[in-house]
């Protein structure tokens, strides 16, 4: 008994770090300090999330600088409930599935609780 609890012990100990490796990338596409976001001229796009959404990525989702809500498209298969849920609407960013990209399970709770953006 003892033998299986220190195997499992180990198991989870190894799979930890392959959650922080999977963890969701956030990369801005548009410089939101030096200019307003405009979707005409910048693209659809003014930040992007890709990869599993995890509780270390909660600061990912933070005020922006722009007049005009600007857009954050998702790209992630899901991740963390409480992560996606630290996604306040109130937090001025409109949000975007591209065509071809997904957002699944929690990425859907970030997804909505974003401001509405239609367009590809």
């Amino acid at each position: 008994m003892r033998v299986l609890s220190i195997i499992a012990f180990a198991v989870l100990a190894l799979c930890q770090p392959l959650s922080t490796a999977l963890a969701a990338e956030f990369t801005f596409l548009h410089d939101l300090s030096k200019a307003p976001y405009d979707e005409a001229v910048d693209g659809p796009c003014a930040a992007r999330v890709t990869g599993l959404i995890t509780d270390d990525d909660k600061e990912l989702f933070f005020d922006s600088a722009s007049y005009e809500p600007p857009t954050l498209c998702l790209d992630s298969p899901g991740g963390s409930l409480s992560a996606a849920l630290e996604f306040p609407s109130n937090r001025q960013w409109a949000t975007r599935v591209l065509p071809g990209e997904q957002c699944e399970s929690a990425c859907a709770i970030a997804f909505l609780r974003g401001l509405y953006a239609t367009g590809n």
